[in-house]
């Protein structure tokens, strides 16, 4: 499958000289005189994955964003080590090949296993863990068979060996269970706040209040306030009243005007104040600030371990209030439990309307809203009131 491509990618021009040199260093098992030719043909499928990646839409925005770009990168990486291994292209996958590639996901050597790196890195293994998670394998399986799905539509392949990979259904209503089990009750959320109340004086504690504030009323991810800034805000008039809004571009590379609660603008004015800053700057700047209120945050992770520190000591604050099993759920919390709140908290102010609450937390299908909507359980419940009851007149 020896395909001529255009090496100049879109951005991702960097990546054969990258995964090249290291199939030997990784153990490639390709023999020393088929070696120059079956490397050039494979750095040609990778290159199919390169443009699969760097593909943009008809107003010049990449297809997929650039976390999602990174993230099936990786994988591709990992499926280009494991053909070298195999000494097949991509046309040559079968479906034994595909079920012994999720085996390699699950159970890699220890050979391509390291520390955890940016994929770009040239220190770069395709595995930090000598098992990935079930969710991790799914993602992977699911990264490869977008690619797949490429490659039949511009006519390189037929049908696809990854058709026989399944996800199980029992698995996907795991993931519905947990989506429920993520869910803070308001009045923990409440609380929190209160919390909030005795420790935004310091900067620390008005960071915290503001970011709890903006991922609560805002349904956001991490990563939207580290990739947007005060520039984002801005005000519509909507013909009734004037509605502030939250612009911001979903890690699908959808773009989203997010109604959200003059609260979120009047807590980042006293938050950008706690740091001696104009309260909303002419010019856009950066949502969250280091401690010094002079370096803006670029990094996940600080934002991450904010938050965390944040919800454990709400959480001893609780726990002294009202008892340690109150506190339980918030202590396991991480910022994207909010998200589910905020899904949630949504349904119930407005009375089960889950397309309006679909379309506000940015659900590409309504079917996710629906899973934090519980009201079709009150019938069930009912029945079983009943039941209980007939035992109460039988004890009679």
């Amino acid at each position: 499958m020896l395909i001529t491509t255009n090496s100049s990618n879109q951005g991702l021009s960097t990546l054969p000289s990258i995964v090249t040199p290291r199939l030997e260093s990784l153990g490639c098992m390709v023999s020393a005189e088929d070696r120059p030719t079956f490397k050039s043909d494979l750095v040609s499928d990778f290159a199919i994955a390169e443009k699969f990646l760097a593909r943009r839409d008809t107003d010049g925005d990449y297809v997929y964003s650039k976390d999602t770009r990174l993230a099936y990168l990786k994988e591709y990486r990992r499926l280009f080590i494991f053909c070298s291994h195999k000494q097949k292209l991509f046309a040559d996958i079968d479906h034994e090949d595909a079920q012994e590639y999720v085996m390699f996901l699950k159970t890699p050597p220890a050979s391509l296993v390291g520390k955890k790196l940016h994929v770009e890195s040239p220190d770069w293994k395709p595995f930090f863990t000598d098992s990935l998670s079930g969710s991790s394998v799914r993602s992977a399986v699911a990264a490869v068979k977008s690619l797949w799905s490429y490659m039949q539509r511009i006519q390189l392949i037929g049908l696809s060996p990854w058709a026989v990979i399944v996800t199980k259904t029992n698995k996907v209503r795991s993931e519905e269970a947990l989506r429920r089990l993520r869910i803070l009750p308001l009045k923990v959320l409440q609380d929190v706040i209160e919390y909030t109340d005795n420790t935004e004086q310091t900067r620390e504690g008005a960071r915290q209040r503001w970011l709890f504030i903006f991922f609560m009323f805002t349904g956001s991810r991490i990563s939207d306030v580290v990739k947007h800034g005060t520039g984002s805000f801005e005000t519509l008039h909507t013909g009734t009243k004037t509605t502030w809004v939250f612009n911001h571009t979903s890690k699908g590379g959808a773009f989203h005007s997010i109604p959200i609660p003059s609260l979120v603008i009047d807590e980042l004015k006293k938050y950008r104040a706690s740091m001696g800053k104009i309260e909303f700057p002419i010019i856009s700047e950066a949502l969250v600030f280091n401690i010094t209120g002079k370096i803006p945050v670029t990094n996940r992770s600080t934002i991450h371990n904010a938050m965390k520190s944040l919800f454990q000591y709400a959480a001893n604050y609780i726990e002294i209030r009202s008892g340690a099993e109150h506190a339980i759920g918030l202590r396991r919390a991480s910022t994207h439990w909010l998200k589910h709140s905020f899904v949630k908290l949504a349904l119930d102010v407005s009375e089960g309307d889950i397309r309006s609450v679909s379309s506000l937390s940015r659900h590409a299908d309504w079917k996710t809203t629906k899973i934090y909507d519980y009201t079709d359980l009150d019938p069930l419940s009912d029945i079983a009131d009943s039941m209980a009851n007939r035992f109460e007149i039988v004890k009679k």
